[in-house]
């Protein structure tokens, strides 16, 4: 199990706020806020292993009402 994650890169210029919360269960959640969306907008985070520095994935997660929701189970 991974010691845990983080986000690294977010591309794009509307993000205000990253609030993210590795889990005990080896989840991983981050709630982005994001101001001024525009309808269809994504935003790319790479998660990287604290530990080991490496990616472990790069999702492109969409923005719903100001916020876009990245759910990572660490396996």
């Amino acid at each position: 199990m991974w010691k845990g994650v983080h986000l690294r890169k977010i591309s794009s210029e509307y993000i205000s706020a990253v609030k993210n919360a590795p889990h005990a269960n080896g989840h991983f959640n981050a709630r982005i806020e994001v101001e001024n969306a525009k309808p269809g907008l994504e935003v790319e985070v790479e998660l990287i292993d604290r530990e080991t520095r490496r990616l472990v994935c790069s999702p492109r997660v969409p923005v719903k009402d100001g916020v876009a929701i990245v759910e990572s189970q660490v396996a």
